[in-house]
């Protein structure tokens, strides 16, 4: 990966799911104290030493909620918030500028969350902003990574393009990448909103987007896609028992799907 050749793109994402749920530990009682720092710097080294484009570390919405909740001790969506901008403010500070650029999750479970959150973080987009911050704007973030309902319910989506439209915070961001779908219509969505903003308001933007389940069901269910159905009553690809034979080891024939 770090000797890959020059003409490859690497997205990184930085985490901030895998914290929530406790694949990675996080000492809550002390998220905002040394034990925080320690990890917010592994990860922002790793960040920078690995991606071309990488995620901001956010705390998601979720991690207030249910069995979660239980984990983490956050009871409330401003609590998510308020541990997301600690960690904008750490990455802001002690950034290497243009050792990877960031983008800025904007996240949220609810229309009305999803605004506030949305006008908590922008600032950090923001040239002017970041400057009143006591920043040079090589520290600005470079992009934008829709997460939360942000990316799985399009009116929100929509709202917050505009949002960006409105501030003018397209002008010189290149990528936007949407966490967590893979879904074959919103794959043409995304298609269809990329070229929009090419066409009107940055012709070197970047839309993108990511899906575990080939990677999950592969190595833990030893499934693979095999067959699409592209009909106007079936849009999807659909899993299948992957082929797991010694005997086919060296085999020269062609893989029996589409």
């Amino acid at each position: 990966i770090h000797k890959r050749d020059k003409d490859t793109i690497l997205v990184g994402d930085s985490g901030g799911f895998q914290i929530a749920t406790g694949v990675i530990k996080m000492d809550w009682a002390n998220v905002k104290g040394a034990a925080g720092d320690k990890l917010r710097e592994e990860i922002l080294r790793y960040l920078e030493h690995t991606s071309d484009w990488s995620m901001t570390l956010d705390v998601p919405p979720f991690a207030a909620v249910g069995v979660l909740s239980e984990k983490t001790g956050l009871k409330t969506f401003e609590e998510t918030l308020d541990i997301t901008l600690h960690n904008l403010d750490y990455f802001i500070k002690n950034r290497i500028p243009g050792a990877t650029k960031f983008l800025n999750v904007l996240s949220g479970s609810s229309k009305e969350n999803s605004e506030k959150w949305f006008n908590a973080v922008i600032p950090y987009s923001i040239d002017e902003t970041v400057k009143a911050m006591g920043h040079s704007t090589d520290r600005t973030l470079e992009g934008y990574a829709f997460a939360g309902i942000n990316m799985r319910d399009m009116s929100c989506t929509l709202e917050r393009i505009l949002d960006l439209i409105e501030l003018d915070a397209l002008k010189d961001k290149d990528w936007i990448h949407f966490l967590g779908i893979g879904r074959l219509d919103w794959a043409c969505y995304l298609t269809t909103i990329e070229r929009t903003l090419k066409e009107h308001y940055n012709p070197n933007i970047n839309v993108s987007f990511d899906a575990a389940s080939p990677f999950v069901a592969a190595g833990g269910y030893a499934l693979c896609y095999d067959y699409n159905h592209f009909t106007p009553q079936k849009l999807t690809y659909s899993m299948g028992r992957g082929l797991d034979n010694k005997k086919l080891k060296g085999s020269k024939l062609a893989m029996p799907f589409q």
